[in-house]
């Protein structure tokens, strides 16, 4: 996988790397906040009785749809945090799996779903991403251990010292507006781009591509809101990612991209996943007829006290 026309910028201990792949804008979709927006698509509870693991999904348009993993779906009995990425085939009905993110709520507050500006934090989608990947494995179903989410959105609440009356991971991110205000008022998407790579205390916290540039401008600052809510955890070391090391670092890893063990599954709706786990990293990636609609390569931080050092 080729990157090209790469964009660096740093921020407090973070380093951002844009660019844009030999694939970019080579099938056509919309997202999942543009079918909202134009009323093309609705998601819904299962059933008035709701499941908490899985919500539905309809699409009366003629477009395919794309849902990311780690978005946030709000409203409705309680928030959930998508599983997976998953492509909605036009005019259809989709079952998508869900974890709950709200863990005190089970009641409506809306009849459908919204969508937080946000995306999940970056270690919440790491370990999901295994958690999933061995539900795949084991039962054959894109499912969580909704025990562990619960379990992390109480460390973030703890970390940033946040009550929530219903255990809500939108509170948390509420509470950091102006902080994330801050960060992004210096980093913007590069029209040119579509996949980014982030950089924290010199290692690489996540790496994310999209097939269409409209759809990463559109993710770009919900990534950065779910990359930073990790990074204001972290200590500040001296080792400071220089603009070279992070080309490089970025280019490797997609040079190398296709020698990782990879395991494949029939996606959520249309297309299919390829899965992998390595020591540091889990990810997926989801393919349409050949074409990549979604690349996501997650730290598994909490697993290295060095990079996981709170203050």
């Amino acid at each position: 996988m080729n990157a090209k026309k790469l964009h660096f910028q740093s921020i407090k201990n973070a380093a951002i790397v844009q660019f844009q792949t030999d694939f970019l804008n080579t099938f056509d979709y919309i997202s999942l906040s543009e079918g909202m927006k134009k009323k093309l698509i609705e998601v819904k509870e299962i059933s008035e009785t709701g499941s908490v693991n899985n919500l539905m999904v309809i699409n009366r348009s003629e477009f395919f749809v794309f849902m990311s993993d780690g978005d946030i779906l709000k409203g409705a009995k309680q928030n959930r945090v998508l599983n997976t990425s998953v492509l909605i085939e036009p005019d259809s009905k989709t079952v998508i799996p869900v974890s709950c993110v709200e863990a005190g709520r089970w009641r409506h507050t809306s009849h459908n779903f919204g969508h937080e500006e946000f995306s999940a934090p970056v270690h919440m989608r790491s370990s999901k991403a295994s958690m999933v990947k061995n539900s795949l494995n084991e039962k054959k179903r894109p499912n969580s251990d909704q025990g562990k989410i619960w379990n992390e959105i109480s460390e973030y609440q703890d970390s940033f010292s946040i009550h929530s009356e219903t255990s809500n991971l939108s509170d948390v991110f509420g509470s950091m507006d102006n902080d994330f205000d801050d960060i992004l008022k210096n980093l913007k998407p590069k029209t040119d781009s579509n996949g980014l790579a982030i950089f924290v205390n010199g290692n690489l916290l996540n790496l994310e591509i999209y097939n269409r540039s409209a759809i990463y401008n559109e993710y770009f600052p919900r990534l950065l809101k779910g990359a930073f809510l990790e990074i204001f955890k972290m200590k500040k070391n001296e080792r400071e990612i220089q603009k070279a090391e992070a080309f490089y670092k970025t280019i490797d890893f997609l040079d190398n991209y296709e020698n990782i063990k990879f395991e494949l599954h029939k996606g959520v709706a249309a297309g299919n996943e390829k899965r992998f786990d390595t020591p540091e990293l889990s990810g997926l990636e989801l393919i349409y007829i050949d074409k990549t609609i979604h690349l996501a390569a997650l730290n598994l931080i909490k697993e290295s006290r060095e990079f996981r050092d709170y203050i």
